[in-house]
């Protein structure tokens, strides 16, 4: 009631501004809340990999429209500052990931590897077939082969189409997408946190994107032990801060280990090897740095909590 009075007085007039952003900002929060609930709850919708032929990849205007939306998203985080520039440290990860990248995925969708700058253990892999890691999770890791799993599970889920597997099954949930894109007006991230929202895959697709980067890594040469050893290295206390978190979504990660470790039986250990990697560790150092930026920045943007 005491608004309108307040920005008729000078003071006001200089305050207006900020209020108006601030009350933008509460009912984006509000917009969030109310969309992400739409994305549960529904049957699994399967389509087919990519890989297989006559899949119908890019054929859909469903799909079509996922893809457009997952290309703004990274257009977003590319122009709001949420990826790392270090040339050096991205080249390194890309060659990681373009080793567990199959020829037969790859001429389908080119592969891109990016370094998201949150200090959360996160992955996401988007169906345009950009691949976001981040910084905190790069950290927790300690050998190329435990990165090389995380990527080729990302890869995976890319090869078999789960993200718009996911949009077909809660297609109800871009209502409120188009709606967080009218409120945000371009001062936040509008598609990013839709498009991770829908990577809240279902216990299925988690443990098919397992079994298939286990696949991934021994062609490309890497341990299969690492991939056990990698999924110990993502658990983490429940995050306070409100930022979304793809891995806790996943299934259990206990349950997801015990299951590669009676798969890989017969590979040989790799715990040594991943406290002997110095390579990793040097790009590892190198991160340390950049491992908590602008937390309250990206927690606004990707907010999702009442306690925000």
């Amino acid at each position: 009631i005491g608004l309108p009075l307040i920005f008729h007085s000078q003071a006001g007039a200089r305050m207006r501004p900020r209020i108006e952003h601030w009350l933008k900002d509460r009912l984006l929060i509000r917009v969030a809340m109310l969309s992400i609930p739409l994305l549960f709850g529904c049957a699994n919708v399967t389509v087919q990999p990519l890989t297989t032929p006559g899949s119908g990849y890019r054929e859909s205007p469903e799909e079509i429209k996922l893809l457009a939306r997952a290309s703004n998203a990274h257009q977003e985080l590319v122009s709001k500052g949420f990826l790392l520039r270090d040339e050096s440290a991205v080249a390194f990860v890309q060659r990681v990931g373009e080793s567990v990248v199959t020829d037969e995925v790859s001429t389908r969708v080119p592969i891109t590897f990016h370094i998201l700058r949150s200090a959360n253990k996160n992955a996401l892999a988007s169906p345009s077939g950009n691949i976001y890691v981040t910084v905190g999770l790069h950290v927790s890791l300690e050998s190329e082969g435990q990165l090389a799993y995380v990527l080729a599970h990302e890869v995976a889920h890319i090869a078999r189409r789960h993200m718009f597997s996911t949009y077909l099954t809660e297609k109800e949930g871009w209502k409120g997408a188009i709606i967080g894109d009218i409120f945000l007006l371009g001062t936040k991230l509008s598609y990013f946190p839709y498009i991770a929202s829908l990577a809240a895959y279902s216990r299925e697709r988690e443990l098919e994107a397992d079994d298939d980067a286990l696949i991934f890594l021994e062609s490309s040469g890497y341990p299969l032990g690492d991939a056990a050893s990698a999924l110990n290295h993502l658990k983490e206390p429940e995050s306070k801060s409100g930022e979304i978190g793809w891995l806790s979504t996943h299934p259990a990660l206990k349950e997801r280990t015990d299951r590669i470790l009676i798969k890989t039986q017969s590979s040989p250990s790799t715990s040594k090897a991943s406290t002997e990697d110095p390579r990793y560790l040097s790009f590892r150092t190198g991160l340390k740095p950049a491992r908590i930026w602008w937390r309250r920045r990206w927690r606004a943007a990707m907010c999702v909590s009442t306690t925000c």
